[in-house]
């Protein structure tokens, strides 16, 4: 991800005290905090600002309060909801707990009120998992179209080369000549821009997991 581009945190808590110190931290880290009191102001806020985030592929942050949550997330536009992690925040320590065990989408849960210096460290390690999961996921759309852009031939030949046959056995099963095996085999490397015949295997299996060579 590109460090230049400067990290969002979009915040939903009608408390101004959480409001004013995620804002204070933001100006410390150098992120731009964008606080809101009620659910219904970040969806609006995102339909004016999607776009550009999305174009410069801006690293975005929701911390909520559990209160406001499900609100949120009810009417969260799809593309924001995922790539942003979400960090929880409120003052019932044991409804904190319990909303863990139950929910799947938190990336971590703070209570208040909280120090600065944990919610950095909570911040620092949900953008660095959203990085990773971007990384992961740009290489798969990059596989994937690598993949699309082959021949039926070409998918065929590519197959039998990452279970590991020889070109003249390649040649035998497909009942073609080895020079057109090798042809197929060059044409694989080039599209699917791979450098080795690991690197192919592991595009093939990432193409496989993806759904795509079914």
């Amino acid at each position: 991800m590109d460090q230049a581009v400067e990290k969002i945190l979009l915040v939903v808590d009608e408390e101004m005290s959480s409001l004013k110190a995620l804002a204070r931290l933001g100006r410390q880290a150098g992120m731009r905090v964008y606080g809101f009191e009620t659910p219904a102001a970040l969806p609006a806020w995102w339909r004016e600002n999607a776009e550009k985030c999305i174009s410069q592929r801006a690293p975005v942050c929701l911390v909520l309060d559990m209160k406001s949550q499900a609100a949120v997330l009810a009417s969260l536009p799809a593309e924001l909801a995922r790539i942003s992690p979400i960090v929880c925040i409120g003052r019932d320590a044991a409804a904190l707990s319990s909303h863990q065990r139950l929910s799947a989408d938190v990336f971590a849960y703070l209570e208040k009120p909280f120090s600065l210096q944990a919610m950095a460290e909570v911040l620092v390690a949900a953008f660095h998992e959203q990085a990773r999961q971007l990384g992961a996921q740009r290489a798969e759309d990059s596989v994937r179209q690598g993949f699309a852009r082959l021949t039926r031939r070409e998918t065929e030949v590519c197959g039998l080369v990452v279970q590991g046959l020889q070109n003249k056995v390649i040649s035998d099963v497909l009942g073609i000549t080895l020079k057109t095996v090798k042809a197929h085999r060059a044409k694989v490397m080039a599209k699917t821009g791979v450098r080795s015949l690991a690197d192919l295997i592991r595009a093939h299996d990432i193409w496989l997991r993806a759904g795509e060579g079914k």
